[in-house]
């Protein structure tokens, strides 16, 4: 009985869905639907890496999710998993998973303070320390925001390399004649997929007080806080360590892009 350490693909889904199932508290549907995402997702961009595992033998015993983003040429780490009777292997895997990325640019927006120890040992840092959770004000000003149409939505997805996936919304915002784009993903404050009324930033561009003191309280308007990793001194927040950047490499990175937060519908 031996270990090893392989690239997961489509053909190890019904395992590596098996075993997040069985390492987290979510249900097995929402690992079906992130799993089969995921799979779509690099076939569109063309790869079939989804991820690295830890076997023994025939057996999945660990796992680590692996996306490559193609509109940052960045890669990112989500749900790292290794079953409790294999943890002894968990560094070494741990170490040919981030070897085999071959982007220099590495993030991870969800590590717990535990995670954090053990990715500093591979030359991670904490780059954002916390999100800011933005607190609605009344905006009166001329600056307009407008959801993209379907047809508009999808060509500005494909321009910026943004994945099409679930409860994304395209949003316009324009300024006078300068008009800027931001892509937002709802996400749920429950686990059963209710309450959807949190929005992250998944593209944005360069937001100026105005204009994103208006888009959060239009965004209020909706039915949703927004939160983001700007500065914290362009509008009103609370900090937040829910959501924070750990990173190998420099990063200027400010938004989520093509990640877990993207892909996944939590």
């Amino acid at each position: 009985m031996t270990y090893s350490y392989k690239e997961l693909e489509s053909k190890h889904r019904d395992q590596l869905i098996h075993l997040l199932h069985a390492g987290f508290s979510r249900r097995r549907e929402f690992w079906e639907n992130s799993i089969n995402r995921l799979i779509d997702y690099q076939n569109f961009i063309n790869d079939k890496k989804i991820g690295y595992g830890l076997f023994f033998d025939d057996e999945l015993v660990g796992a680590i999710i692996i996306i490559n983003d193609v509109s940052t040429e960045t890669a990112s780490l989500s749900s790292l998993y290794v079953k409790d009777k294999h943890r002894a292997r968990s560094l070494p895997f741990l170490k040919n998973a981030i070897d085999s990325i071959e982007h220099y640019q590495i993030n991870n927006f969800s590590a717990t303070d535990d995670a954090i120890k053990i990715l500093k040992m591979f030359g991670f840092n904490v780059n954002k320390k916390s999100c800011n959770i933005r607190i609605p004000l009344p905006a009166f000003s001329r600056i307009k925001i407008t959801s993209a149409k379907e047809k508009d939505a999808r060509e500005i997805l494909n321009r910026n390399k943004i994945f099409n996936s679930n409860n994304l919304r395209v949003l316009k915002i324009r300024n006078g004649f300068n008009e800027k784009i931001v892509i937002l993903k709802d996400l749920s404050i429950l686990k059963n997929n209710s309450l959807r009324v949190l929005s992250s930033v998944i593209f944005s561009e360069d937001l100026i007080k105005s204009e994103l003191k208006t888009l959060v309280f239009y965004n209020f308007l909706k039915g949703k806080f927004l939160f983001d990793f700007f500065d914290p001194e362009l509008t009103l927040s609370i900090k937040s360590n829910r959501f924070r950047i750990v990173s190998k490499g420099q990063t200027k990175k400010n938004y989520f892009s093509n990640s877990e937060y993207s892909l996944f519908d939590f």
